[in-house]
């Protein structure tokens, strides 16, 4: 998928077994316990549906909590910056109150990256504090410059 991982050096981040909840399948989760912070990553090789945005924003809303006091918010890179960033087309985030039965952390993010003929990539990011940490991990998977070989 042309994909570019950059793992978090500081965080004592470790693997998470699991790969699969009731919500999605995984390609690979990442776990800090000692601040609190998850990233789920998933790589959709075969979306081809050219509407990044609804898709984003439909997947953010059924991993969000259905109350009515929490909103969700997307924010879109860019086009300039999402090439810049991402090497992407289009990128957003969506940051949202998570389902109950999703995790036991009180906040979501979920960047959304698409590139055309390549597809969608995800990090869902769940955390308890709102702190630069969630700033950082936004820049964790790219689109790569280059095939790979």
């Amino acid at each position: 998928m042309h994909a570019d991982f950059i793992q978090p050096v500081e965080g004592f981040y470790k693997i998470n077994p699991m790969r699969r909840d009731a919500f999605l399948r995984y390609d690979l989760i990442l776990q800090s316990e000692d601040i609190g912070f998850e990233m789920r990553f998933w790589l959709d090789r075969k979306y081809r549906q050219g509407a990044p945005q609804v898709s984003a924003f439909t997947l953010a809303s059924s991993l969000a909590s259905n109350n009515s006091h929490f909103d969700l918010r997307m924010n879109l890179f860019p086009e300039a910056l999402a090439e810049d960033y991402f090497n992407a087309d289009w990128a957003a985030y969506v940051d949202f109150i998570p389902k109950l039965h999703l995790t036991d952390h009180s906040y979501g993010r979920l960047l959304c990256l698409y590139r055309q003929e390549l597809g969608m990539m995800y990090n869902l990011m769940l955390f308890d504090h709102h702190d630069e940490e969630k700033d950082r991990r936004l820049y964790t998977l790219v689109f790569s410059d280059h095939p790979a070989q």
